[in-house]
């Protein structure tokens, strides 16, 4: 909920929200790439996460929802 393009660091629009009830180990079990690890996050009041890029076959989304 609450996912906006951002364009230029301004928001432009709000998305669509995905909503999704995959199993995380399904998921692992899907992928077909992953891609070199970027740093998310990390500020003074969380830690910052390394997460790859992936390509996974046969994930489902169950519906869409306005992000408003």
């Amino acid at each position: 909920d609450g996912t906006f393009y951002i364009e230029n660091g301004e928001l432009k629009y709000p998305l669509k929200n995905f909503r999704f009830n995959e199993s995380p180990v399904i998921m692992l079990n899907n992928i077909d790439e992953l891609g070199r690890p970027v740093r998310v996050g990390g500020d003074e009041t969380n830690l910052s996460m390394m997460i790859p890029p992936m390509r996974l076959r046969d994930f489902t989304f169950t519906s869409l929802s306005d992000a408003v």
